[in-house]
C-alpha cells in the first residue's frame, strides 16, 4: 500500500477538518456565482473586477491581501510564461445585412461570441462578405492576401489555424467549431451540441495588428 507523504497527511488530518469545521455552503455558492458574473467575460476589464472581489473577500475574512499587477509585454526573468498582450473587449456584435436582416452574435449577451485576443475593428464596423471553407486542404490551397474584404465562416478552430486564416488577409473568422466531437464525447458534452465554444487565436502567437 502506498503511503501519502507527511505533508498530504498533515493536511488531511488537521488542516482539512479546521476548513470543513468553517466552511459555510451558501457563503461559498454565492462567492462562486459572484466570481462567475465577472469571470466569465473573456476581458481584462472584468478580470481587474474578479481579482478586486476576490481581495475583498480575503480581506473580510481577517487576511492581510495584496493584488501584485504584472505587466504584460517585455522580459519576465523568472522563466515563467507571460501574457504578451492584454485586452478589454467593450463590444461586439455581428450582423447579417444580406439577404436578409438579422442580429446573430453580441458580446454582450454571451463573452464566447469573441474569440479572444481579437482585434478591434474601425468604429464604423466592418462589412463583408461570407465565405465557407470547412477543411484543411481547400484553406491552405486559397492564395495569400486573397480573402480581402471577406470573412470566413468555417467550422475549424481558430485556436489550430490562426497563422493559416492570417495568411489568407481575411478580415475575420466566424467559427461554428463544436464544443467537442467524436464517440468520446461525454453525457455532457453531448447535451452541449448547441452550445457556443470558448476559443481564442493561440496563445498569444500572434500579433494584435493580425488577430
Amino acid at each position: 500500500m502506498k503511503t501519502l507523504p507527511a505533508s498530504l497527511q498533515y493536511f488531511n488530518q488537521w488542516a482539512l477538518p479546521l476548513l470543513h469545521a468553517r466552511m459555510q455552503g451558501e457563503t461559498l455558492l454565492a462567492d462562486v456565482e459572484r466570481i462567475v458574473s465577472t469571470d466569465r467575460w473573456n476581458s481584462f476589464d472584468q478580470f481587474r473586477r474578479t481579482s478586486k472581489y476576490v481581495r475583498d473577500r480575503f480581506v473580510e475574512a481577517g487576511a492581510r491581501t495584496e493584488v501584485y499587477p504584472v505587466p504584460t509585454r517585455g522580459p519576465d526573468g523568472s522563466g515563467r510564461w507571460r501574457i504578451q498582450q492584454a485586452s478589454d473587449v467593450k463590444a461586439a456584435t455581428l450582423d447579417i445585412i444580406d439577404p436578409v436582416r438579422r442580429r446573430v452574435l453580441d458580446f454582450q449577451e454571451n463573452p464566447w461570441h469573441v474569440v479572444q485576443w481579437s482585434a478591434a475593428t474601425p468604429p464604423e464596423g466592418v462589412e463583408s462578405e461570407l465565405m465557407v471553407i470547412d477543411d484543411w486542404e481547400t484553406l491552405r490551397r486559397v492564395p495569400a492576401e486573397s480573402l480581402r474584404g471577406r470573412w470566413i465562416l468555417t467550422h475549424l478552430s481558430p485556436w489550430h489555424a490562426a497563422n493559416e486564416f492570417v495568411r489568407t488577409g481575411a478580415d475575420g473568422i466566424l467559427t461554428g467549431h463544436p464544443v467537442r466531437s467524436g464517440s468520446g464525447r461525454t453525457a455532457l458534452e453531448r447535451q452541449l451540441e448547441t452550445a457556443t465554444e470558448w476559443t481564442k487565436l493561440g496563445w498569444s502567437g500572434l500579433p494584435m495588428e493580425q488577430a
